[in-house]
């Protein structure tokens, strides 16, 4: 196989990898939007990812959830850095993006 098949193979896959995990974030936010329950930690959003993708790499939740931020997909604010706590912030409906 050549290497730009496998880079190609590789970028394809991260793509699929990266998508997953971001499906698994927003679902995390939907599901606390729904519930009202708009705190959470770091760690919980780990489970709820890991539940969905357990080949997740450690840190990835939190960086595709700061993605998303950016991006204007959801939004959320620092309770406590020292604890990783967080709450969800509901956006107006016309801004939500969903990818």
């Amino acid at each position: 196989m050549s290497t730009v098949t496998e880079r190609k193979e590789q970028r394809g896959e991260m793509l699929r990898v990266l998508d997953s995990i971001e499906d698994a974030v927003l679902n995390f936010y939907e599901y606390r939007l729904d519930s009202d329950r708009l705190e959470f930690t770091i760690k919980e959003l780990n489970i709820y990812v890991y539940a969905t993708f357990p080949e997740c790499a450690p840190d990835s939740p939190r960086r595709i959830l700061n993605y998303l931020k950016n991006c204007g997909s959801l939004d959320y604010e620092v309770i406590s850095r020292r604890r990783s706590q967080y709450r969800f912030k509901k956006l107006p409906p016309m801004q939500t993006k969903m990818f």
